[in-house]
């Protein structure tokens, strides 16, 4: 190996471990279901490798995780849950009277 190649592929080497992993992206998408896999593989579809959490009651346990399980097998991140939370609101004065964030087991893996 003379020491020009040497340069050169360590160089190559170097800038491979370098590289930031990819982002991810993801939007809105306009189909209606409420298949998980249907919803996970319109997503890539799209290009998108993030997704809004759908629409999820923290009740359903077999739904959420059928939405974890397509939606991993389509390589797709629920990257973003629904949820708002006004806290200067005086009329909520403990956390059980503000809503329950939709799908934070799902987000969070809990």
């Amino acid at each position: 190996m003379t020491r020009r190649t040497f340069v050169v592929a360590a160089s190559a080497g170097l800038a491979a471990a370098a590289t930031p992993p990819a982002l991810r992206l993801g939007g809105p998408i306009f189909l209606k279901s409420d298949d998980p896999v249907v919803l996970a593989r319109e997503h890539r579809r799209l290009g998108y490798s993030a997704a809004y959490c759908p629409e999820l009651s923290l009740k359903e346990t077999g739904k959420i995780e059928a939405v974890r399980t397509a939606f991993a097998k389509q390589n797709v991140v629920i990257a973003e849950v629904g949820a708002w939370v006004n806290m200067m609101d005086a009329k909520c004065s403990g956390p059980e009277e503000k809503p329950h964030v939709r799908g934070r087991e799902v987000a969070t893996g809990g």
